[in-house]
């Protein structure tokens, strides 16, 4: 039987082990590169939604007669959706459903006549103050 030499063996087992890291690390750069892809054609596809709604609220806003029995819904609707997106986008999702919950009931007091600076504020600390007990 054929002697083998202690460097031998250690050199082997380095070879071996530096072999599987490699793997380890062009698996690793494999599975980044595949999340990044991911994450681009996820923030086209919200982009792209931001952009549609966006552009619908710019349409009604432009093209649609406001006296129409069924667009003031719509409108807000379409706002909300806008917003809780957009917002979706920047912050939290609890932080931007209070934006956009907030904003929208700011606009229906103001269709109804009562949307004044105090309400605003009434609005924004109300919003705030659930935002703050979330967060803890």
């Amino acid at each position: 039987m054929k002697e083998i030499s202690r460097s031998v063996l250690i050199k082997k087992k380095l070879r071996t082990h530096y072999k599987k890291i490699n793997k380890e690390k062009i698996g690793s750069i494999r599975n980044t590169r595949r999340i990044k892809t991911a994450r681009n054609s996820n923030n086209f596809i919200h982009s792209f939604l931001i952009f549609l709604l966006w552009g619908m609220l710019l349409m009604i806003i432009i093209f649609v007669d406001p006296e129409i029995y069924f667009v003031v819904p719509i409108f807000l609707s379409l706002l909300f959706l806008a917003l809780i997106t957009t917002c979706n986008k920047y912050f939290e999702k609890n932080t931007s459903f209070l934006i956009s919950t907030g904003a929208i009931f700011f606009l229906l007091l103001s269709l109804f006549g009562l949307g004044n600076f105090l309400n605003f504020l009434l609005i924004a600390g109300v919003a705030s103050s659930i935002w703050y007990y979330q967060s803890k």
